[in-house]
């Protein structure tokens, strides 16, 4: 979950990594998007340690290329992911909220720009073709223009006595 929310992947991307789409020297994951269209994206440094702890904790018992397999060593599905997303939620407590792994990325994507990151970035990140589809990502609440506002406004620079 950790890795859908620090990478901003598609569950379908996620699901479909091997083993040979993770560069660890560099920190790079190779990702095959929508029609096709191979990106790069890059891990953090949390994303690369709990994708390396993963790896050598899963992987010798694989027998396929996959990176996310169940314990007998076949692939995820995704029906698997949400459902054990919806077990998660309850277990926490958590309810009257949509909790699925298209939430994880629109969750990166929104604190991604609230951490101040370019929304032409993201759109690269997102493997997004057009602005237009991370514009949807990029909706702020009021609270964020409130700080934004307070925090940027040129009455800010000015030097006056009040």
């Amino acid at each position: 979950m950790v890795i859908m929310y620090g990478t901003g992947l598609r569950i379908s991307e996620l699901l479909q990594l091997r083993l040979g789409d993770l560069n660890f020297d560099s920190g790079q994951i190779k990702v095959m998007g929508k029609g096709g269209k191979e990106r790069t994206v890059f891990m953090s440094p949390t994303v690369f340690k709990i994708i390396l702890k993963y790896v050598h904790r899963w992987r010798p018992k694989a027998t396929t290329d996959y990176v996310f397999v169940h314990n007998n060593g076949q692939p995820l599905t995704r029906f698997y992911v949400a459902h054990r997303l919806q077990a998660y939620a309850r277990k926490a407590g958590i309810s009257g909220m949509k909790c699925s792994p298209h939430v994880f990325r629109h969750s990166f994507a929104v604190e991604y720009l609230r951490n101040g990151a370019d929304t032409f970035t993201l759109q690269r990140i997102l493997g997004h073709s057009t602005l237009e589809m991370t514009r949807h990502y990029a909706e702020i609440s009021d609270s964020d223009v409130e700080i934004k506002q307070k925090t940027f406004s040129p009455a800010e620079n000015l030097r006056l006595r009040v």
